[in-house]
């Protein structure tokens, strides 16, 4: 027996269906920061929305033009992991 194609094509989405989801980076740009208001300033924390420290000193957010015209590239916040100046980089992750 012969199956026609639209048959097939229509089984295989539904084999297929609901197995695959996207991830999704939470706080990707870093915006929802409690607490951080301000222009050309900084602050250090543990954590953030989505994202912990996993070594170092933590994670700085940093507003557009705090170092001199680096400018984040969405929004008005970026990180930088150097936190402090310390001798050692910061690392953060989130689990996606």
């Amino acid at each position: 027996m012969k199956l026609k194609p639209m048959l097939l094509v229509a089984a295989a989405a539904a084999a297929f269906s609901g197995t695959a989801q996207a991830a999704t980076v939470v706080n990707g740009s870093f915006e929802d920061t409690p607490g951080f208001s301000g222009s050309r300033t900084w602050q250090v924390y543990n954590s953030i929305d989505g994202w912990s420290t996993t070594s170092g000193a933590g994670i700085e957010i940093q507003s557009n033009a705090t170092l001199g015209g680096i400018d984040a590239q969405d929004g008005d916040k970026y990180v930088e992991l150097d936190s402090h100046g310390s001798d050692s980089n910061s690392m953060m992750s989130q689990d996606i």
